[in-house]
């Protein structure tokens, strides 16, 4: 029996790289808000006005490595069968794109706390993108 190929590599990239940098752009902004927080006790009120400037910014810095995340993401693909362990790896994919982004970059802090919250500004875009594209996600049927 052959197997044959279904989805999209094409447009699973694309989603990642349309939909993810705004949502890590905003995500970024939610840490940073998280940080303050913590480090003060009270949010910054400025905070919130940022979020168009955190999708602004998700573009500039984030359009990169969500085209690299889409892209690895749909490469592994057709070896995961289930949605949910495709979300994961998408998910650990984006992660492990930003800290490594970050960290060539000098933008990551030495502490593993500060990789895993720098990370999650990628992971949780990809998560988005990967329950946007589980359809439409290269596989072999």
């Amino acid at each position: 029996m052959t197997k044959v190929a279904t989805g999209s590599f094409w447009k699973t990239t694309v989603t990642f790289a349309l939909v993810g940098p705004p949502i890590g752009g905003v995500s970024l902004l939610g840490w940073w808000t998280y940080l303050s927080f913590a480090q003060r006790g009270v949010i910054d009120e400025r905070a919130l006005w940022l979020v168009a400037a955190g999708i602004f910014y998700g573009y500039v810095f984030g359009l990169l490595p969500a085209v690299f995340t889409g892209a690895l993401s749909s490469l592994v693909s057709p070896a995961v069968h289930s949605n949910r362990a495709w979300i994961a790896a998408s998910a650990t994919i984006g992660w492990l794109l930003t800290v490594l982004v970050l960290g060539l970059n000098g933008l990551l802090s030495d502490s593993p706390s500060g990789q895993f919250g720098n990370g999650l500004i990628g992971a949780i875009p990809a998560v988005v993108c990967a329950v946007l594209t589980r359809r439409a996600r290269p596989r072999h049927s």
